[in-house]
């Protein structure tokens, strides 16, 4: 709910802080409308998502979700992105299975999406190709809004078959879930928590155990669905990293399903290198592979209750030169055990080593081995799709290195080749191998790119664009051009780049800048005079270093013939008249003639005056607020009129189009995300009726937020709780894609007692129609778009 100016101003305020409010405009009302949106890419799943012969690749953007294909020419095209209302933890995809063919027609062989996020709740999604969006299938309450680290709602694990979902907190605490097979409603029929009771033990052979710790990582151990079996009992692998200790456990947990009862059937530990990944080997049936720091272990877990250590593997792949300046000669053991005061406990380590080590142990890794661990780690992985008798498995190592693994199964046991370095890129965030020998390489901070498998060998097909983050961002009005053009400083180390953006035509890369500029800092456009209708120079600042570009068809440096001290930091720089700039650094202000007589220049000295009295926050009030979910990185004024020609005939329609006066005070937001995000004010008459819109359309089923978030509460995070709030763009365009009886739908809603839309007026509004909507809403979108 969104609360008037004239509410948010109590008697009972501080003085110049209810003096500011009171003081405040009428009409400083803002809407806030996401014009780019996140390109980063925090996870990626393929699946039959839209039909049983569709193959889909799902991209998690944090706070929405993207459905792509990569066509046969490993282009990715985009087939629709969908805003979230909340921020996305994790996702995986639920496969279809035979046994649930009794569910839902809706339902019938395509995959599902799993999702949890910050509203506490596991959602199901699933893709309805009338509507061109996802809906919720049904929610499942985890925990409270926010997710913190000692409640469910970090990790997902599925199972292979698609029974069974396990979701994780950070630390202590698990969750797990079995597929409905009946035609009920609810897709999920069972669950059970763990630790189970409020001691926080789980039953052991020999007695109890916790999960008191960080859980790195999870995944369920499949059985052959091809053998008999009259009840099939979960059994979920984890790595527990507990603490006080140094080592890694592995821990197995079993589900039985007719006692509904959780135990630990085995128990694994061992001084060794950091395990953070456990992963099944498709179609194998119990063989694991498990990352550490270093190496990585193939693991036998087809008798859960016997497994045995098959093969190792060591990932050293930095060059010899780099290995020699890192030797040490003799090893350092870490303590295993810290006790509360943070010291060494001899006694503890002693005993645990008896206890849980076996020099006959057929799990033993780490003792009398010929493989010793490198100096590598693998930091993410996909499976070759489709291939169920020789799984084949491409990994990205912390180098950036792509390696190819084979696993071969025949008559004399498992066999395990590495390939040499298949390509070299960036660290790789995650990996996609898909239907026709593409591979989707994702940087989390960087583009990404599409390979092709081809003859043993990774060849490069296309880009995945990836604009985060954006550091700076300026507005230019290029020389006869109809349209304003965004130009933005994107990217991190070892590499940024400056990207033009503009309506309806994909973000162009300009300039790739080498890796010696340590970070765009800033940029500017500037005139060469006043009265100039277009821009000539773009100035980039780094951490070291200053470059002015001149504006054209193409980009030139002409840092040298501007007067700019280049081996400086800018911190502003602008016209101060007719071809008179000024650069401001961290030392001096200097006055240039962009001109061939570029000895012309002025130092000016900085003085910072401060007084006793001043007070500037009592001069201050709150317009609004809006809780974004990501980080700014920079805030600039707008200098745009979202004004139409089209307004001239909406005059004599109910919502005002008095937006002259207001254009300069519209504010841009870019994000770490790599978004971008305006706000605009409106007229106190607009907001109203948009406002009203809103509470309508966030409890709506077509237009609900679909992780089961409180839009209220989602948006208002961190705010105070009488702050005025800015209308939420992104939630109003959904209202535009709607059909006309959808529409009409919406509108006709009732309001609940808490979406009670309050008013200037103490006569009730008049009703709202779909035409008084549509035109206002159209009239924002178009021009910010």
């Amino acid at each position: 709910m969104a609360v008037s100016e004239e509410e948010s101003s109590s008697s009972s305020s501080a003085g110049c802080s209810s003096k500011s409010r009171s003081a405040a405009p009428r009409g400083a009302s803002y809407l806030a409308k996401t014009v780019l949106r996140g390109s980063v890419v925090l996870q990626v799943v393929y699946g039959r998502i839209r039909s049983s012969t569709s193959y889909d690749v799902v991209l998690g953007k944090e706070t929405s979700v993207e459905l792509v294909i990569i066509d046969e020419d490993g282009i990715v095209q985009s087939i629709c992105e969908q805003p979230v209302f909340g921020i996305i933890k994790d996702i995986a995809v639920l496969p279809w299975n035979e046994k649930f063919r009794a569910g839902s027609p809706q339902l019938l062989s395509k995959d599902l999406l799993v999702v949890i996020s910050d509203s506490g709740k596991l959602s199901v999604l699933r893709f309805c190709n009338e509507m061109h969006r996802f809906f919720a299938v049904t929610h499942v309450q985890l925990s409270s809004p926010g997710n913190p680290r000692h409640q469910i709602g970090r990790m997902l694990a599925i199972d292979s078959s698609g029974c069974f979902i396990a979701a994780s907190a950070y630390e202590d605490r698990l969750a797990l879930f079995s597929r409905s097979a009946s035609a009920g409603s609810d897709i999920l029929d069972k669950r059970i928590f763990c630790p189970t009771d409020n001691q926080g033990k789980i039953g052991t052979a020999s007695g109890f155990t916790s999960i008191c710790g960080t859980i790195w990582s999870m995944c369920f151990i499949s059985t052959d669905v091809r053998q008999p079996n009259k009840e099939h009992n979960p059994v979920l692998a984890i790595l527990l990293n507990r603490r006080r200790s140094y080592r890694t456990e592995l821990m197995l947990i079993e589900w039985n399903m007719k006692e509904h009862s959780l135990h630990v059937i085995y128990q694994y530990s061992e001084p060794g290198p950091l395990a953070h990944h456990i992963i099944e080997v498709p179609h194998s049936y119990g063989i694991l592979l498990v990352f550490r720091a270093g190496d990585a272990i193939v693991m036998d877990f087809r008798d859960p209750h016997n497994p045995c250590f098959l093969y190792r593997i060591s990932l050293n792949f930095t060059p010899p030169s780099v290995e020699e300046q890192n030797f040490v000669e003799e090893a350092i053991r870490i303590p295993d055990i810290i006790d509360e005061d943070g010291m060494y406990s001899v006694a503890a380590s002693a005993l645990l080593e008896l206890s849980d080590l076996n020099k006959n142990d057929p799990m033993n890794i780490d003792d009398d081995s010929n493989v010793k661990p490198g100096s590598n780690f693998v930091c993410s992985w996909s499976w070759n799709p489709g291939n169920e008798h020789s799984p084949r498995m491409i990994f990205c190592a912390d180098s950036g290195e792509l390696f190819l693994i084979d696993f071969l199964f025949d008559s004399d046991g498992l066999k395990i080749s590495l390939s040499d370095c298949l390509y070299k890129t960036q660290p790789a965030k995650a990996l996609l191998w898909v239907r026709g020998g593409f591979l989707a390489v994702i940087i989390e901070m960087g583009d990404g790119m599409v390979l092709k498998v081809e003859e043993g060998k990774l060849v490069y097909r296309s880009p995945i664009q990836n604009i985060a983050p954006i550091l700076d961002m300026s507005v230019v009005d290029y020389h006869d051009e109809k349209h304003d053009q965004m130009f933005a400083c994107c990217g991190m180390a070892p590499e940024g780049s400056l990207r033009v953006i503009r309506s309806g035509i994909s973000v162009e890369k300009l300039l790739k800048t080498a890796p010696i500029y340590q970070g765009i800092t800033g940029t500017w456009t500037v005139k060469m005079k006043m009265a100039d209708s277009y821009h000539s120079f773009l100035v980039l600042s780094f951490v070291e270093e200053t470059r002015v570009l001149s504006v054209g068809v193409s980009f030139s440096d002409v840092t040298d013939f501007m007067g700019f001290q280049p081996d400086v930091c800018t911190l502003a720089c602008g016209l101060v008249g007719d071809g008179l700039l000024v650069q401001i650094h961290q030392t001096a202000v200097r006055l240039c003639v962009p001109t061939i007589f570029k000895s012309f220049t002025c130092f000016l000295k900085i003085w910072l005056c401060f007084t006793d009295n001043s007070s500037p926050e009592c001069n201050l009030a709150l317009t609004c607020s809006f809780y974004m979910g990501e980080i700014a990185m920079r805030v600039r004024k707008g200098s745009f009129s979202y004004k139409l020609p089209a307004d001239d005939a909406l005059k004599g329609c109910q919502v005002a189009s008095n937006v002259g006066d207001i254009s300069q005070n519209s504010i841009m937001a870019s994000t770490l995300l790599g978004s971008i995000i305006i706000f605009i004010p409106l007229t106190r008459e607009e907001y109203d009726l948009l406002e009203a819109v809103q509470a309508r359309l966030v409890i709506h089923p077509l237009t609900a937020p679909i992780l089961g978030n409180d839009h209220a509460e989602f948006r208002c995070r961190g705010s105070l709780a009488r702050a005025p709030k800015a209308l939420d763009g992104d939630m109003l365009a959904q209202f535009l894609e709607l059909t006309s009886m959808q529409q009409e739908a919406v509108l006709a809603l009732p309001l609940g007692a808490q979406n009670t839309i309050t008013f200037n007026s103490k006569q009730s509004p008049p009703p709202i129609t779909v035409n008084q909507v549509v035109r206002l809403l159209e009239r924002v979108h178009y021009a910010l778009n």
